[in-house]
C-alpha cells in the first residue's frame, strides 16, 4: 500500500499546494507507523524481545565493532545491551529528574 499512497499523496499535494504541508504529514506519520510495524514483525519473527536479546547476547563481540571512520563517532555496542531511554521530567516541587525506561528508578537531578 505504500506505493499507492504515496502517488496519490503526491498528486494531491501537488494538486493543493496550499494543504501540503499537511499531506505531507499525514503520508509522513504513515511511513513512520510502516516501519514501526515492521520491526515489531521482525521482533516477533525471531521469537520476541526477550528471545532476540538473548540471541544477540551469544553472538561474538566482534559484531558490534563499526566499519572504518565511524569508531570515531560512535562507541562500539555490547551485542544484546538493552537501549534505556532517558526521560527529563519536571515534577510538582520544580526541579528536574531522570527516569529512564530500566531496571532503575528514577533519579533526582541535583541542580548546581
Amino acid at each position: 500500500w505504500m506505493v499507492p499512497l504515496y502517488s496519490v499523496g503526491s498528486w494531491l499535494a501537488m494538486r493543493f499546494r496550499s494543504y501540503a504541508i499537511y499531506i505531507e504529514t499525514v503520508r509522513d506519520l504513515y511511513e513512520s507507523y510502516v516501519l514501526y510495524s515492521f520491526l515489531q514483525f521482525l521482533i516477533q519473527v525471531l521469537g520476541g524481545e526477550e528471545a532476540l536479546v538473548l540471541m544477540l547476547k551469544d553472538k561474538s563481540p566482534t559484531r558490534g565493532v563499526h566499519m572504518w571512520g565511524l569508531q570515531w563517532c560512535v562507541k562500539p555496542w555490547l551485542m544484546g545491551q538493552p537501549y534505556r531511554k532517558t526521560i527529563y521530567e519536571r515534577d510538582n516541587r520544580g526541579s528536574s529528574a531522570v527516569a529512564s525506561s530500566g531496571s532503575k528508578n528514577a533519579v533526582d537531578n541535583k541542580d548546581p
